[in-house]
């Protein structure tokens, strides 16, 4: 199957009440039955408030996010391509995949990675489960925004989806203002979070151990 059948298969499941796109699913079958996360659903408010291309779904069957993350969901009258599931998987095999969710990718993110192992997982039941590799998407403001976007408010959408806050530490940056406020919305986000995520990770370029923050 090649990559532009796959993206065609893959869509994006947006909530009812405020169109907002929640997550990624895609179709497995050209009779309109499509995979998605349980988690995706419950963000939605519910599979009854779940929109694919603008049209309701019906159920087939919903998980739990904390025991079987995954959802059936179908579209009547669906005319598309299915993408085949298989269950042979083996290890150190590159993947390609696609997203959607992000703003500034209305069309979907790719993400590319390797399939690292297979281990059992304890709080899914030590049922196996893959272990995937993906790279990390960098994003600076100077250099990732565009001319007329806003800056506090694209920083702040970053913010929210980043996995790292990279710090470098210099004198400069050590006395401005628009740092100080970056490293204390991540700070915020961090400490709200179960996961704890940004991770803040400080670096010092040129920057004596024994210059005052």
């Amino acid at each position: 199957m090649s990559w532009e059948e796959v993206k065609r298969a893959t869509v994006a499941i947006a909530a009812a009440e405020d169109g907002i796109i929640r997550g990624t699913g895609f179709f497995f079958s050209s009779d309109g039955y499509f995979l998605t996360c349980a988690h995706v659903v419950e963000a939605a408010g519910g599979w009854e408030q779940v929109r694919v291309q603008g049209k309701s779904v019906s159920l087939v069957y919903l998980g739990d996010s904390r025991q079987d993350d995954f959802a059936v969901l179908q579209i009547t009258g669906y005319q598309g391509e299915g993408v085949p599931l298989s269950l042979s998987v083996t290890p150190m095999h590159r993947f390609l995949s696609i997203g959607y969710g992000r703003p500034d990718f209305p069309e979907g993110a790719s993400i590319d990675g390797a399939i690292t192992d297979i281990n059992p997982q304890a709080n899914f039941g030590n049922l196996p489960m893959l272990r995937l590799a993906a790279g990390h998407e960098p994003f600076m403001a100077g250099a990732s925004i565009r001319l007329g976007e806003n800056w506090a408010e694209r920083i702040d959408q970053e913010l929210e989806q980043c996995d790292y806050f990279l710090l470098l530490l210099s004198s400069q940056s050590a006395t401005s203002e628009m740092v100080t406020e970056e490293v204390r919305r991540a700070r915020e986000l961090r400490d709200r979070r179960e996961e704890k995520k940004p991770v803040i990770l400080p670096i010092r370029v040129n920057f004596p151990m024994d210059s005052a923050l």
